[in-house]
């Protein structure tokens, strides 16, 4: 019987590392490219620019008038999360959310005719959604009953998971699977290359030289309002203050006398935000504190809660009134810099969204409670916040190492060969394009088979 081949909507691969390798896969006949989003330097393959689309350009399609019958509760269902991911542009940082709900829906139009009108029925991401446009786009497919293939890369050398809902990530028994994978002698510890310090703009590092000086201060927000006012963009003003705000909320915020050899508590390293960590894989815990308030609620009255801010951290979804509504939380100690292993092991146990932070913590014999989804969350130790979860259930003596190897052996062969996001390719020894190419090309191949 004739494998069928699906009209397909690619959002990314299309960079030097994976295009070949997908590209093959039409020459199969098993897919047919109708539409590729991507960037336009990176070849005629791409159809559409989708760096335009996150800054809210959204070309006239004449198709749009057209569609009808729209579930547009989609969207009203979804509104939190697409206004967080709306916000990791700075072109939306002056917009209103009433025009933001209205470019979500211009979004939601948008990609519903573009997929009704070329009758797709397949839709490939690069990545898990994470930008409102490619969020929107992931809403409209699940909804749609549409194939969907979404890869992730994992924090290990040259592995990524395959799956088709953005709530199986981690699901071992969800994923598009690899079963002839073997990798020996494969660590336990992941390259957690993201978190090298962040190098500063000018704009940032002018303010660090000057926010410790009234008088500098002055000045530097006089440039920047002669800066707005020449370009006509209140938007470096806005940064101004929020930065502003940001710092003096900090400083005053963060806790100075402590001792943690005499505490119980539970450790909770905040996300950078706003990232696919929170904004996609948190659901209702995009919100952080929300989160911290529910673990408030189930631990004991006299415990702490250790919250270390990610180093990473600026100004985006810490606000002034986070700060407030973080110091109304009893019993909080909020850090800027302590060893996160140190942390780990003076804990009662560790709370996170969905961060690394876990996996360390079950390597090292401690439990922790997730909130979001995560690649780790079958492993042993790991316990999904529900309002039924209990503090013994989190303190109860288990000796993690032997369950967890086994686990890593079964959730390895989960795994597909490649790079799929090209920052990773410096965690990959020897990476070259030609072999990572044949890498793309056969998890897809093996991939497709599977959704036949």
């Amino acid at each position: 019987m004739k494998k069928k081949s699906y009209k397909t909507l690619l959002w990314g691969l299309d960079q030097k590392g994976t295009a070949i390798g997908v590209k093959e896969i039409e020459k199969d006949s098993a897919i047919e490219i109708i539409e590729w989003y991507g960037d336009f330097k990176n070849g005629s393959h791409v159809t559409r620019d989708y760096l335009q689309l996150m800054k809210g350009n959204i070309p006239i399609d004449k198709n749009i008038s057209t569609i009808k019958n729209l579930n547009t509760d989609i969207i009203t269902k979804n509104h939190a999360q697409i206004l967080e991911m709306m916000s990791r542009s700075s072109v939306n940082l002056t917009s209103s959310p009433f025009d933001l709900i209205d470019l979500s829906f211009r979004f939601f139009h948008y990609f519903s005719a573009i997929i009704k009108s070329n009758n797709i029925n397949l839709i490939i991401f690069n990545n898990i959604p994470h930008e409102a446009p490619s969020f929107i786009l992931y809403l409209l497919a699940y909804y749609s009953n549409l194939k969907i293939i979404i890869f992730c890369q994992l924090p290990f050398s040259n592995l990524h998971l395959a799956f088709n809902a953005i709530d199986h990530y981690g699901s071992l028994d969800k994923a598009y699977h690899n079963e002839s994978l073997c990798i020996p002698n494969i660590s336990l510890q992941p390259t957690l290359f993201y978190m090298k310090p962040v190098k500063l703009n000018l704009f940032s590092k002018l303010y660090s030289k000057v926010k410790n000086s009234y008088r500098c201060i002055f000045l530097y927000g006089l440039l920047l309002r002669l800066l707005c006012y020449k370009n006509k963009s209140h938007s470096l003003l806005t940064k101004a203050h929020l930065l502003q705000q940001f710092d003096s909320d900090f400083n005053s915020t963060i806790s100075k006398d402590f001792k943690l050899d005499k505490l119980n508590f539970v450790y909770f390293a905040l996300h950078l935000q706003p990232e696919m960590t929170t904004s996609a894989l948190g659901d209702d815990y995009c919100d952080q504190l929300l989160a911290i308030e529910k673990l408030r609620e189930i631990i004991p009255d006299d415990w702490h809660i250790v919250v270390k801010e990610n180093p990473k951290q600026g100004f985006y979804r810490r606000g002034h009134h986070f700060f407030k509504r973080l110091k109304e939380i009893k019993n909080i100690i909020y850090l800027s810099t302590y060893d996160s292993l140190e942390l780990i092991t003076r804990s009662r146990f560790v709370a996170t969204i969905s961060g690394t932070v876990g996996w360390e913590a079950i390597c090292n014999n401690k439990k922790v409670l997730i909130f979001g989804h995560t690649w780790y969350k079958n492993f042993p130790g790991v316990i999904f916040y529900n309002e039924t979860v209990t503090v013994s259930q989190l303190l109860e003596d288990t000796n993690l190492h032997a369950d967890i190897l086994k686990c890593f052996d079964k959730f390895i062969k989960k795994t597909h060969l490649g790079v799929i996001d090209p920052a990773y390719e410096q965690i990959v020894s020897n990476y070259n394009d030609t072999q990572n190419n044949l890498n793309v090309s056969n998890s897809l191949r093996k991939i497709l088979e599977v959704i036949q």
